[in-house]
């Protein structure tokens, strides 16, 4: 998969929650550390590990 279809999933998904999960799979493809992927969607880096 990769970033543009990564992208189109984000835009298009309804659930919040896995829109999230999205986003965040799409920044460490981008080479994001966890922990700034946490900082940029205000959550925990518990909660990035966890996805």
């Amino acid at each position: 998969m990769n970033n543009l279809n990564l992208a189109a999933l984000v835009k298009s998904e309804k659930s919040a929650r896995k829109r999230m999960r999205y986003l965040a799979l799409l920044h460490f493809t981008e080479g994001h550390s966890r922990t700034a992927i946490a900082n940029m969607l205000k959550v925990s880096r518990t909660s990035v590990n966890t996805w």
